[in-house]
């Protein structure tokens, strides 16, 4: 019990030291910003329903380019065209990187993939064999007449529907139909079933509603590494996360284990699960993982 309150009472303590030196030793090179607390800096601050205002009143206060204090995180805001020609265009290369993100991490198989992968030579190489191999635009064409006639059957549906008499027609749907549709067929070479009825569209619906919801999950050790760890586990948000993906990943494993058994005997295109399995035979350092790390993505 001793061990307990010593603990309790050293602990915050501990924190505040380490948060002091942390402030007071690293040079102020910063832009100009509002000041904050220590530990959470500017968190309490800010505006989550109001960014855009927010942004602009400190823009007013500090000018186009400004600095905030994100628990550990530093976060730079431009608010002006030539501010951010300045930094995107003369200095690509120091703000090329990604922020190692609790949400996203585990979903991309430790950020396996090219969207959420932080900019060093392993992100260069899988750009290549992306470009390569995927969105090239001899690829592109390729899958020109499964768009084509994707966009012609949503135009069918939606036509169907007003000579029926409805007068409503859920756009939103419609178009969440029209991409996973398009979307599957390149990947897959399955044709979606937007029924409501289908299993695998309330499937893919669910999965959909899961990974926006882990993107959106508020992480404490997106802020505070050490500590936040600790709470995402007993406030349950890494637990929650860590099922999400299993379930994603054993969906993603059905998919591709229905299209490796049904493959053998089909005639259509090349796919671009055919793509990645092929990639995953020639290059040792590709795995399962990258593959389905890619299709997350």
């Amino acid at each position: 019990m001793e061990v307990l309150v010593l603990l309790a009472i050293s602990l915050p303590l501990i924190i505040l030291l380490i948060s002091r030196n942390y402030y007071v030793r690293k040079p102020n090179r910063r832009p100009p910003g509002p000041g904050g607390l220590p530990l959470i800096g500017n968190m309490h601050q800010f505006d989550t329903l109001n960014t855009h205002i927010y942004f602009h009143k400190l823009a007013q206060s500090f000018g186009p380019l400004m600095s905030l204090q994100l628990g550990s995180v530093e976060a730079l805001v431009i608010s002006s065209r030539d501010a951010a020609k300045e930094v995107f265009k003369y200095h690509d290369l120091c703000f090329s990187g990604r922020p190692d993100l609790a949400s996203t991490k585990k979903l991309t198989y430790n950020n396996q993939d090219i969207v959420f992968s932080p900019y060093n030579e392993y992100w260069r190489n899988m750009k290549k064999i992306f470009t390569l191999n995927l969105s090239s635009s001899k690829r592109s064409q390729s899958f020109r007449p499964i768009r084509e006639q994707e966009v012609a059957e949503m135009v069918k549906t939606i036509r169907d529907e007003a000579t029926a008499g409805s007068n409503v027609v859920n756009l939103s749907e419609t178009l969440m139909n029209l991409t996973s549709s398009i979307i599957l067929r390149i990947t897959f070479g399955g044709r979606y079933d937007g029924d409501s009825n289908s299993h695998i569209s309330k499937k893919l619906h669910w999965l959909l509603d899961e990974l926006k919801a882990n993107v959106s999950t508020f992480f404490l050790a997106d802020y505070f590494p050490v500590i936040g760890r600790f709470v995402d586990r007993l406030s349950g948000a890494m637990s929650q996360s860590e099922k999400r993906f299993n379930v994603i990943d054993a969906f993603s494993q059905q998919l591709i284990d229905e299209y490796l058994h049904t493959s053998a005997a089909s005639t259509d295109d090349c796919k671009i699960l055919d793509i990645l399995l092929e990639m995953k035979r020639d290059l040792s350092n590709f795995t399962l993982d990258h593959v389905k790390a890619i299709l997350m993505c």
